[in-house]
């Protein structure tokens, strides 16, 4: 966008246009401004997807050489689509780039080294003593297991925003010195692809630090051990 912000996927805002037209309609209808709003989401609906075609049709011609068929059509469409689709997993989200395959490897390490120093960074003892890093990953497990709710992680995210980390010597809480971490990264990825690269990047994922790189991620292993430790002490349920 002109603002500096990746534009959103066609599809996506086509989906999220949709979404707020459902909601207009089943509103009360007796208020005067909801049939003008209706009317100009449809319009904006539309229009995205007029865009959506023409960017379908301009790619599906430099193919075929001119003439485009429906079928060349709805494939390119669905190729404009994929190519624009969020992602967490890092290799599929490089590949959308114009890069090298060592500049891709260089990209994955950094993501690599900034995950473990986040990790590093909450397994700093709070001050009465607790490890963060293992409470959040433990408290995920037991979501997925059902011995824990939703809530109780989003309170562990509220200790990370709130409380400061001992010895620090800016006196940040643990929230701002992730944040510190992934300004880092961003500005060394930055220094490895284009802007129109990063823009790909960040319309894949927003959090780049938050990729999946597979092999080699800190928290990974970190969960594995965590898994093993949860499994020793919650034996399986017989039914």
């Amino acid at each position: 966008g002109k603002d500096g912000k990746p534009a959103q996927p066609v599809a996506e805002r086509i989906k999220e246009l949709e979404g707020r037209l459902e909601e207009a309609e089943n509103a009360p209808k007796n208020d005067p401004d909801t049939k003008a709003k209706l009317d100009a989401l449809s319009r904006k609906i539309d229009n995205l997807k007029d865009e959506a075609v023409e960017a379908a049709r301009v790619e599906a011609a430099k193919v075929g050489g001119g003439k485009v068929s429906a079928e060349d059509l709805a494939k390119a469409m669905a190729e404009e689509q994929a190519k624009n689709a969020p992602t967490k997993n890092l290799n599929e989200a490089l590949d959308r780039l114009e890069i090298s395959q060592g500049e891709k490897e260089q990209v994955k390490q950094s993501i690599i080294d900034a995950k473990k120093q986040i990790l590093e960074t909450l397994e700093v003892p709070t001050a009465d003593g607790r490890n963060l890093a293992e409470e959040l990953i433990d408290t995920m497990i037991k979501i997925q297991n059902g011995d824990a709710k939703q809530s109780d992680a989003m309170t562990i995210f509220a200790e990370i925003a709130a409380q400061k980390v001992p010895g620090d010597i800016e006196g940040r809480t643990y929230m701002d010195a992730i944040n510190a971490i992934k300004a880092t990264n961003k500005e060394d990825i930055g220094r490895i692809l284009t802007e129109k690269d990063q823009a790909k990047l960040t319309k894949a994922h927003e959090d780049w630090t938050d990729f999946e790189v597979g092999d080699g991620d800190p928290w990974g292993e970190l969960y594995m051990e965590r898994v093993q430790k949860y499994n020793e002490t919650h034996p399986a349920k017989d039914d």
